[in-house]
């Protein structure tokens, strides 16, 4: 049985800085959502249930995002329980994985203008897509040796967040993959975060 690796403790720091950080983005990126949701000043009162009804897609938008960047969190949160130490890679991973948590406002707000056009489907997924991979790549990191956990962590609870991880990469790349059809790729992006809140998944991939 392989020795878990060990990063020398000159090089090891607390994940608290870490946690907090991350929280503080993702508390950000949320609160940024609803910024793109406003009607125009000077509408005449006779056009203000149009101007809400142009508004229902933003609107829309919005709450998945909101519900994703949840979901997400949460997942950070539960992997963060696991990971005990942060090493130089692990830091910049994490980092690299808020800058594209920061970007979700602005690709959900170019979905929520422009829904009926593959090419705001396709980088809204994209910046899903590659958050995921660079959160993905925190858990593999760490993981890997075992030397940033538990020695004795169950290597269970390893398979099973890799399988959590490669479920909504692979869901989002295939929502992306049908942007030919922007609505089919928008109802996806809805219901891929449902069987995380559901719970589903947790007993579906940990057989």
């Amino acid at each position: 049985m392989k020795e878990p690796e060990h990063v020398p403790a000159q090089q090891e720091v607390s994940t608290n800085r870490l946690e907090t950080l991350t929280d503080g983005i993702f508390a950000i990126a949320m609160t940024l959502l609803v910024f793109g949701l406003s009607i125009p000043d000077g509408t005449p009162p006779t056009q203000l249930q149009t101007k809400l009804y142009q508004l229902l897609p933003n609107v829309l938008s919005v709450i998945v995002s909101f519900v994703i960047l949840g979901v997400v969190w949460v997942a950070t949160h539960s992997q963060f329980q696991y990971i005990r130490r942060a090493d130089h890679a692990l830091i910049w991973l994490n980092l690299s994985f808020l800058l594209c948590v920061t970007l979700v406002p602005f690709s959900a707000g170019v979905l929520g203008r422009y829904a009926s056009q593959p090419i705001a489907v396709i980088l809204y997924g994209s910046n899903l897509v590659v958050c995921l991979l660079f959160h993905y790549g925190m858990w593999w990191h760490a993981t890997r040796g075992g030397h940033l956990v538990d020695a004795n962590l169950d290597p269970h609870v390893v398979r099973m967040g890799t399988r959590l991880a490669w479920f909504a990469i692979i869901a989002y790349a295939v929502a992306i993959g049908l942007a030919f059809v922007p609505v089919v790729s928008v109802i996806l992006y809805t219901l891929i975060p449902v069987p995380y809140i559901l719970g589903v998944l947790y007993r579906l991939l940990g057989r």
